[in-house]
């Protein structure tokens, strides 16, 4: 599935096939614009059709071949990862560590030091998992 790189001559061609479905739809406009009666426009707008083909075509051609590239490199980097060729190295990821969390003497909830709830309150840092046991619950709003 080896996708060459576009040569001169396809950039030419590709240029080319969208220069000549704008001309068309640019003639096409100008000739329906000096037309009064909508059965004088028809043959105007079915050439303007063929400019919009004809451009769409060219598009959906650069799209496709771009399309096709970028599978092609993803499947070769596929292979590459899957024969051992790349290696990742191991990362320690330390051991999660319960986080902080702020509650007053006569509150329900417990919440992040950060929540907008506990803001300005000079409420002591505990342990979330001292204070489930003691019937508290976590707050709605910062979600410990």
């Amino acid at each position: 599935m080896n996708t060459r790189p576009w040569s001169p001559a396809d950039r030419l061609a590709w240029a080319v096939s969208v220069a000549v479905g704008a001309v068309l739809c640019a003639i096409s406009w100008w000739g329906a614009s000096g037309e009064a009666r909508f059965d004088d426009q028809v043959g105007w707008a079915t050439l303007a059709l063929t400019g919009l083909l004809v451009a769409s075509a060219a598009q959906a051609g650069w799209l496709l071949r771009g399309r096709r590239a970028v599978g092609d490199r993803r499947s070769r980097l596929i292979v590459a990862t899957t024969a051992g060729s790349v290696e990742f190295e191991a990362i320690a990821v330390p051991e999660p560590t319960a986080p902080l969390v702020v509650c007053g003497p006569a509150q329900r909830r417990y919440h992040r030091p950060g929540c907008p709830l506990a803001a300005g309150r000079n409420w002591p840092a505990a342990d979330r998992a001292s204070l489930e046991p003691a019937g508290k619950a976590p707050c709605g709003v910062c979600r410990p």
